[in-house]
């Protein structure tokens, strides 16, 4: 199976719910502290960065708002044990500036995850809403057949060039099966 077609299902798949979300979001937000706490008396400032790999992999495999709430969390978290006096939030403008950047970061790798989700699941979502398409065209790219419209921003991989010919046959040949047998009615 392609590359492209099993990163297309993955990011096409619904997003966590429940107790593996939770999960998830536990471990997002643990991980990082973890890893930072044991390096925690030999490097200082990064406080944050440790937070940023977990941030993206919830941002895949979560929803948008339960992928902000483990930014949130991480920033409070990053900042109460990290950064500046243990235990103390926002205690000077370096813990500000630090919070600003890794917020304005999370929010740019969430919204890019939801766009590259939105898409995978949506191939047609750059079309626009309520926009339809102006024909259809048939192509081969890589030796994969995809679909697209005329006027339309995005493809749909249907399969193997081959595969799709044989199937593309047997459709109208099923076509025209159906028609002669409503002719004889």
């Amino acid at each position: 199976m392609n590359l492209t077609v099993l990163l297309r299902k993955w990011l096409s798949a619904p997003p966590l719910t429940g107790m593996p979300m939770l999960l998830c979001a536990l471990a997002a937000i643990t991980a990082p502290t973890l890893v930072y706490a044991s390096v925690d008396e030999v490097v200082q400032g990064t406080a944050f960065i440790t937070y940023l790999p977990f941030v993206t992999l919830t941002a895949l495999l979560l929803d948008w708002r339960a992928a902000g709430a483990v930014a949130l969390a991480s920033a409070a978290l990053g900042d109460f044990l990290f950064v500046g006096p243990r235990f103390e939030l926002f205690e000077t403008p370096s813990d500000l500036f630090g919070l600003l950047v890794f917020g304005v970061t999370a929010v740019l790798i969430i919204a890019t995850a939801w766009a590259i989700r939105k898409v995978g699941a949506d191939p047609l979502w750059l079309n626009g809403p309520h926009r339809a398409p102006n024909g259809v065209v048939f192509s081969l790219k890589d030796g994969q057949a995809c679909v697209s419209w005329y006027g339309g921003k995005s493809f749909v991989p249907l399969g193997a060039g081959d595969d799709v010919a044989r199937m593309m046959q047997d459709f109208l040949a099923q076509q025209e099966v159906g028609e002669r047998l409503l002719r004889r009615r």
